[in-house]
């Protein structure tokens, strides 16, 4: 049995012609000017509309001496002339700006190529900086994934100490088109792979439980995470730095 796209139209519980003297080109003309087109919620652009606000704020406030050509000697005369203070690689701010997160991927993105921003992820002690974990550290450290890290000369040129993961995306955080491994995993990986960095300034950090990084919450992660290494040795770490944390 066939119909015609009119009578099928009309036959509808609810019809969306009626079988009426219009014409289906008219109906179907008044019954387009009725459908509301689909719009994302109000909340998400608001979102997307502040973000966007405050990375050009932080992009605003960053000075990249690199981009002036300097000598070494007028650099440094430079910044302290101007009073500023310094980011990562040749990226600064003045001394009043109270530096972020967003502050730190930017700058973080922006000192790599892009081919490694796009592909990869900060983590370690590069992660822990961006998070105010710990202090800026001498080399960069990146995560790619097995089949699309970018060229090997390409990373060491920009002094990039690179690691071979699985990428989960939810272990990854972004400003700015800039990814860090999210805090969580963060603060495993810096007792997992940085012990003595994790002993000596994670206890302060921690004290606050910031961004929900509790022991409970860590222990947690290291327990039913397949992949992260001597579960046992970095649970007993956590431990340590819960009872140093109190007495800091």
């Amino acid at each position: 049995m066939s119909h015609d796209t009119h009578s099928i139209l009309t036959m509808l519980p609810y019809p969306l012609l009626n079988a009426s003297e219009q014409s289906e080109a008219e109906q179907i003309a008044q019954l387009s000017r009725r459908i509301v087109p689909v719009r994302k919620p109000e909340p998400y652009i608001r979102e997307n509309e502040v973000n966007r606000s405050l990375n050009h704020q932080c992009l605003e406030e960053m000075i990249d001496i690199g981009s002036l050509d300097l000598q070494p000697e007028e650099t440094s005369a430079l910044v302290a002339d101007l009073n500023l203070k310094h980011l990562v690689g040749t990226f600064f701010v003045q001394n009043t700006v109270s530096v972020t997160p967003r502050h730190r991927f930017i700058a973080l993105g922006a000192s790599v190529p892009e081919v490694a921003r796009q592909a990869g992820r900060f983590s370690r002690t590069t992660a822990g900086w961006a998070w105010g974990f710990n202090p800026l550290p001498e080399e960069l450290h990146m995560d790619f994934d097995r089949l699309k890290r970018p060229n090997q000369e390409i990373l060491k040129r920009h002094g990039l100490t690179v690691h071979q993961v699985h990428l989960h995306p939810l272990e990854g955080a972004q400003y700015h088109e800039t990814t860090c491994t999210t805090p969580l995993k963060t603060v495993v990986d810096l007792i997992v792979h940085h012990e003595n960095l994790a002993l000596d300034y994670l206890p302060t950090t921690l004290s606050d439980a910031p961004y929900g990084c509790t022991p409970e919450s860590i222990i947690s992660y290291i327990q039913e995470t397949p992949y992260v290494r001597n579960k046992d040795r970095a649970v007993d770490i956590v431990k340590v730095v819960e009872a140093l944390s109190r007495i800091r």
